[in-house]
């Protein structure tokens, strides 16, 4: 998935989670979490071109 993607679905689910517990603390937790996950792997996906 291109970092753009992980960004936006991240956001979703962030925002998601917001909605439905109305805490600030687990919606950072949740967008974090999404996008952060495949941070290693940015520079994999300039270098090779996915």
């Amino acid at each position: 998935m291109k970092p753009i993607n992980h960004f936006g679905v991240s956001l979703i689910t962030g925002v998601a989670t917001f909605l439905i517990t109305k805490a600030i603390s687990p919606s950072i937790a949740c967008f974090l979490i999404g996008w952060l996950v495949d941070v290693d792997h940015i520079w994999d996906f300039y270098a090779i071109g996915y």
